[in-house]
């Protein structure tokens, strides 16, 4: 094996063209130490691990590397790049090779949630007469809530400051959603609108690898964002869902004249300004679900810090926070269900762990997997979205 993988690094074919399009020029220092294989969900899944799957592109072995159905299982979560102790961009490499099994090639569940999210902006089908409608509903929660049948839900509000970007996913599941965000602006004293347009959060191009998709998914979040005259487009999960993630694995940041931020790190200048006071915190100890291993998505912001503000005590799901299991957000957002029993099974044992009594997640796409843990009866703590947790606090 050895003399082979030295051999295809002589001959660099492959590797040259990895290089070149993802940009790392460390790939070739692959120690085949196994660290990244360690951390993976889904090694063993299909006979497969990322340090196989590396050496199969040192050792030349394009065919094999390009038609292994492994790389759907894989769930982009950046573990293994964290533990490397090269450096290497795994995932950046994974997705390239995802791109270069376009079209045709992408598993069936992933190809019809591609056309959905091209049809309808999101990646349930939901349509905006039925996204308007759990509107409504979110909008009934918060007057039920607050006793005032005065208060809306402001539905492209032209002139506010921010622009929320709630998952329809997310409002099918649990409508008074809604109504949480809404008491947090209130409090908050902030202009902000919803679009009449279901757009949702799920990048499909970071899953399957297709640029040009998540191009045109930004062009209308970045028109919505013009017409509507916001400063600031607030999404309800990570900040690279608001980036293409180009051919090569890159993430190719596209300009645009807003800001993008999230809700905890809004919530956080929010706390610092004054502006939102933590009058009753949850009477309970919760388990804070830190996504992806605090990749860049969240930026250095201390998540734990701020379930701590929100709660009596916080229980990790590991310690330290890295040996956390992937929730397989992404595998989820593809319809890969059947991909996704590992990281049921993972999370179920973690949970199984804790005392707490909820678990506070500050991303949609953890917050979708883990209500199916609940529904699945893998989960006995309650789940809650962070708006959720906080609303409650404020009161």
């Amino acid at each position: 094996m050895r003399e082979t993988i030295e051999a295809g690094r002589r001959q660099g074919r492959l590797l040259d063209f990895v290089k070149r399009h993802v940009g790392n020029s460390s790939l070739e220092t692959c120690l085949g130490c196994g660290s990244c294989s360690n951390v993976c969900a889904v090694s063993g899944k299909a006979g497969m691990d990322p340090c196989m799957f590396m050496q199969m592109i040192l050792a030349e072995q394009q065919e094999e590397a390009l038609n292994a159905s492994w790389l759907w299982y894989c769930s982009l979560c950046s573990s293994c790049s964290t533990v490397c102790p090269m450096s290497i961009d795994i995932p950046a490499v994974i997705s390239l090779f995802r791109s270069l099994k376009a079209g045709e090639m992408l598993p069936v569940p992933l190809r019809k949630r591609l056309e959905r999210w091209i049809s309808t902006g999101n990646t349930c089908s939901l349509l905006p007469g039925d996204y308007l409608d759990l509107v409504s509903i979110g909008q009934e929660s918060l007057r039920k809530r607050t006793g005032s049948s005065d208060l809306k839900i402001p539905v492209d509000q032209k002139g506010a400051k921010v622009l929320l970007l709630l998952d329809p996913e997310v409002l099918r599941q649990r409508p008074s959603i809604l109504a949480d965000y809404a008491l947090i602006f209130f409090m908050a004293g902030e202009s902000w609108t919803i679009s009449s347009l279901p757009l949702g959060t799920a990048d499909l191009s970071l899953v399957t690898g297709e640029d040009e998709p998540g191009r045109v998914w930004l062009r209308k979040v970045c028109g919505l964002a013009g017409f509507l005259g916001t400063e600031t487009v607030l999404i309800d999960d990570c900040h690279n869902r608001l980036s293409s993630f180009g051919v090569g694995g890159r993430l190719k940041k596209i300009s645009h004249p807003f800001n993008v931020t999230t809700m905890p790190a809004l919530v956080s200048r929010y706390i610092e300004m004054g502006k939102v006071e933590i009058k009753s915190p949850l009477a309970m100890t919760v388990t804070c679900q830190v996504p992806c291993s605090m990749s860049d998505g969240l930026g250095q912001l201390d998540l734990r810090t701020l379930c701590k503000a929100i709660c009596e005590e916080v229980e990790d799901m590991a310690w330290p926070v890295i040996n956390s299991a992937c929730c397989g957000g992404s595998l989820l957002r593809a319809g890969l269900e059947g991909e996704m029993e590992g990281f049921y099974a993972a999370k179920s044992r973690e949970l199984a762990r804790m005392k707490s009594e909820a678990v506070v997640t500050f991303c949609a796409t953890c917050f979708l997997q883990f209500l199916r843990l609940s529904k699945r009866g893998m989960a006995s703590q309650n789940v809650l979205f962070f708006p959720e947790a906080l609303s409650s606090c404020l009161s």
